[in-house]
């Protein structure tokens, strides 16, 4: 990793921890409104959704180039791929780069 790498992901980091401010009650709400009772999710997987959307909408937005400067516009996106039989999504397509951190153990994706 070089410095130019290291310098934009620490503005991201930095970044992210001012936007969790008004993060965290815009998800609260959203959670209270919609997530609790339409789709049955905990507030820890709706924060974990909204949160990793900001820091992915971060890292392949603004700070891309600074970040990854040989990835260009492509944004590490390898395609789509068939979602596996054990993890419902609901159209059975996930992006290839998605993660499984803001699972909760649950086997749920807020959508």
């Amino acid at each position: 990793m070089n410095v130019l790498s290291q310098t934009g992901w620490f503005l991201v980091v930095l970044v992210r921890g001012l936007l969790l401010w008004v993060l965290i009650p815009f998800a609260f709400l959203a959670w209270l409104l919609v997530h609790s009772w339409a789709q049955r999710v905990s507030r820890r997987q709706a924060l974990c959704w909204y949160d990793g959307h900001l820091t992915r909408g971060l890292a392949n937005g603004p700070f891309r180039l600074m970040i990854a400067p040989s990835i260009g516009t492509s944004g590490g996106f390898r395609g789509w791929r068939r979602s596996s039989p054990g993890r419902p999504v609901s159209s059975g397509w996930v992006r290839s780069t998605s993660s499984r951190w803001c699972d909760g153990g649950a086997g749920r994706i807020p959508s």
